[in-house]
């Protein structure tokens, strides 16, 4: 499984970047978001739907940016 961030998306120019840091919770925190995104991509590859799937995570990625966007 290979996962490829947007580093063009406000989530990851917003929040990913900022926590990059000398501090260990920062980098924990990193870490977390990344498992989770990790996660979700691992189970979304488990349905046939790719159509329905690819569609989620169009919409997903444009409204987190729209909400990322009004931070």
């Amino acid at each position: 499984m290979i996962i490829e961030m947007n580093v063009d998306h406000p989530f990851y120019k917003k929040i990913i970047i900022p926590l990059y840091g000398n501090q260990e919770n920062n980098e924990k925190t990193v870490t977390a978001i990344l498992l989770l995104l990790a996660s979700y991509a691992k189970a979304a590859s488990k349905f046939p739907e790719k159509d329905l799937i690819e569609k989620l995570e169009e919409e997903w990625g444009v409204v987190l940016g729209a909400v990322i966007r009004r931070l």
